[in-house]
């Protein structure tokens, strides 16, 4: 018998072809250079790169007509800066395309220009750097900067965290549902005039606010200094108050002025003199005119990926590059009908939730079997990642998303019941990444939203450090069917949420029916919110079906887990430990089952274990628990709920309720100490049924 040894061994091959033959030779890769490069050549070869990705696709589209069809990769020697959009779309021959960098070093892709020439000025009194940035025929004036890889400091009054209220707004009396209605925003409000006479250039300025769940930006359009009335360019997407009277309102307007003059002071500051075109930027402790790397974005996509459903890109991949530097210019878009019946676009200064209509600084439709691996994604304008319809089979893994305009990985599907099949967007990893610093222009971001999506999984990411939601899935408020089922989020660590900017967030968010979808083994803590809904998991409206187990949720400014309304949601296998109002809430009761709580380990530090409700009632007959540990770490009685002013006790609570018949009051011997949550061996909870947690992190 004859016995075959394979051997792998590695060859470097030197290609000593000419340009002439280049047609003749199965080509690998197609290099690139803006230093040293040239379009003329065709970048088969390391000594003659070109000087665009644009010429690298065409080379490989040309390239492809041949009949070669095996993959190939654009190589990047050196950083490589854009200034305009690249898309890779179906009417070529790009599939199976990978940008990459060359060697050992990471090739930055910039969605900028670089601006040069610093010299030392004064500004407004204040020492500084300066530059002229040279503006072409018809080029916005940007509202982003990025200085030695980091995004500078808008100008800011007031000062810090500083808010101004106002005297009136306008639609500021309604009531109800009508708060949401589109057309019921306010464009204008009375400022009060001693708050802004010292502004000069305020129709340079932005105003920024944060109400209900979203913050909104709108640029001023105009401002009487003799009456106080200021006059947004885009109407808030929900109504404002100006009821300051009442503590929590969350309609109220709290406002502060963005891109002026006079309030540019501080280190790491930056303002565009719109009349000069001069730049000044004060600069950090180290920095110099001559040490400083500026970069001023100049687009807000740096790669467009986009097939049709007629005809889709495939294996488009990005592995081992650094994409950075995006706008943040960003109007949201609706669409109503007008009194003709005509649609018409209404834009606002925020999207209802989540910045759900930004853009990402790479984009994917209709694209299959694509990844982005091994990269860093920072300083955005708006997301990281933007994944639309029709797309499937699309991962991101082992990938850095820092320093974000809004959030990380946004993937938007079509609601497929409403729509075709083909438009699917389906089968989308996010799995061993780092999402953070979230929210820096749209504080509304999340670290991971997936809307109308099936089969995802999103895994053993670190979410950290933003403003809004960790992981957002679902989406269609109420009990219609989005499409949106099956899909996982299992193994993430996520921490620092909420930031107490916004309300109504969790770690953890889900919204509409999502039969099949899986919570599973998530470490979750440190939630804020500014008023209210600072949750660990949060199960929204119409939230159906869901399968919440073997999570550690701990230290949430309002309840470890919160269920607005839902159907069926089973909750197992958690602990949930140390919130600040109690362990769980829900809101709404129904006339079916809404949830039940099994197995899990409740241990409180005096908060009570369930939250009041708003009737007569202990807490509403849709919940089911039993078979919980429960357990105050004061060694004191466990409060179940506060009821009329009155703690209710785990002995009138089974005799009045009918629940935890089964649980026990006992220590379940849980190390707490250095956030471990480790379950002793000798612990109680596993008569109950409880089962180890193994926990990544």
């Amino acid at each position: 018998m004859l016995k075959f040894s394979l051997v792998c061994v590695k060859i470097s091959l030197t290609l000593k072809d000419t340009e002439d033959n280049m047609s003749t030779l199965n080509k690998a890769a197609v290099y690139v250079c803006q230093k040293t490069g040239c379009d003329e050549n065709t970048g088969f070869t390391f000594d003659k790169p070109v000087r665009s990705i644009e010429r690298a696709l065409e080379v490989i589209d040309d390239y492809r007509k041949d009949g070669k069809k095996h993959p190939m990769e654009i190589v990047l020697i050196d950083d490589y800066f854009t200034t305009k959009t690249i898309e890779i779309n179906s009417n070529s021959m790009l599939n199976a395309v990978t940008i990459t960098s060359f060697g050992n070093k990471r090739a930055r892709i910039i969605g900028g220009r670089k601006l040069e020439g610093w010299v030392n000025d004064q500004f407004n009194g204040v020492g500084c750097l300066s530059c002229v940035a040279d503006f072409v025929d018809g080029e916005e004036f940007f509202t982003d900067l990025y200085v030695n890889s980091n995004r500078a400091k808008t100008t800011r009054y007031p000062d810090g965290d500083g808010l101004l209220t106002a005297l009136d707004v306008e639609n500021g009396k309604q009531t109800g549902d009508e708060w949401f209605n589109l057309g019921r925003g306010s464009k204008w409000f009375i400022a009060k005039t001693e708050d802004l006479e010292h502004i000069d250039n305020i129709e340079d300025a932005i105003i920024s606010y944060y109400h209900y769940w979203i913050d909104e930006h709108s640029p001023v359009e105009s401002y009487d200094r003799q009456t106080g009335k200021l006059v947004m360019q885009l109407k808030s997407r929900f109504y404002l108050t100006t009821d300051y009277e009442k503590v929590g309102m969350p309609s109220n307007l709290f406002y502060y002025v963005e891109n002026i003059p006079c309030a540019f002071k501080n280190k790491g500051e930056w303002y565009l003199d719109r009349n000069s075109k001069k730049v000044y930027y004060i600069p950090l402790d180290g920095e110099t005119a001559d040490n400083i790397e500026v970069i001023a974005p100049a687009v807000s996509k740096i790669f467009v990926v986009k097939g049709t459903k007629d005809k889709y890109v495939a294996n488009v991949r990005f592995v081992g590059v650094d994409l950075c530097c995006t706008k943040g210019d960003y109007r949201s878009v609706h669409y109503r009908k007008n009194d003709n019946g005509e649609r018409v676009a209404v834009y606002t200064a925020s999207d209802e939730q989540s910045v759900n209509g930004g853009y990402g600084a790479v984009e994917f439709v209709y694209c299959h079997n694509c990844y982005i691996d091994d990269c860093s994604i920072k300083n955005t304008g708006i997301y990281a990642v933007n994944i639309l319809e029709g797309s499937r089979d699309i991962r991101i893994e082992n990938t850095v998303m820092d320093e974000l305009g809004a959030g990380g990985v946004k993937i938007f599907g079509k609601n497929i019941a409403k729509g075709n099949t083909d438009d699917y967007t389906r089968n989308i990893v996010v799995r061993g990444c780092k999402i953070s610093n979230c929210g820096k222009r749209h504080a509304a971001g999340c670290g991971i939203l997936a809307n109308f999506v099936i089969g995802c999984e999103f895994s053993e990411n670190e979410i950290s450090y933003l403003d809004y939601t960790g992981i957002s899935c679902g989406w269609d408020w109420g009990y219609a069917d989005s499409g949106s089922y099956q899909n996982i989020i299992r193994d993430n660590h996520i921490h620092h949420v909420g930031m107490g900017k916004l309300s109504d967030m969790g770690a953890i968010y889900t919204l509409g029916l999502q039969a099949g979808t899986l919570i599973s083994g998530n470490r979750i803590h440190d939630i804020s919110s500014f008023h209210y809904g600072g949750w660990g998991i949060y199960t929204d409206e119409g939230s159906s079906f869901i399968t919440v187990e073997n999570n550690i949720v701990y230290r949430a400014k309002c309840n470890c887990y919160h269920q607005h309304y839902g159907s069926h949601n089973l909750v197992r296998n958690n602990i949930f430990a140390f919130a600040g109002e109690s362990t769980l809430k829900v809101t709404r009761n129904e006339d079916h089952l809404g949830l039940l709580f099994a197995n899990n380990i409740f241990i409180t530090d005096k908060e009570p274990v369930y939250q009041e409700q708003f009737d007569d009632k202990y807490v509403y007959p849709c919940i089911e628990s039993d078979s919980n540990v429960i357990w105050n770490i004061n060694g004191n009685d466990p409060v179940m709920v506060i009821y009329k002013g009155r703690p209710v006790y785990f002995d009138e609570w089974i005799d009045q309720t009918g629940r935890e018949v089964n649980s026990v009051i006992c220590d379940p011997k849980v190390d707490v100490s250095d956030d471990k949550f480790i379950v002793g061996d000798d612990s109680c909870a596993y008569n109950m049924g409880f089962r180890p947690i193994k926990n990544k992190w």
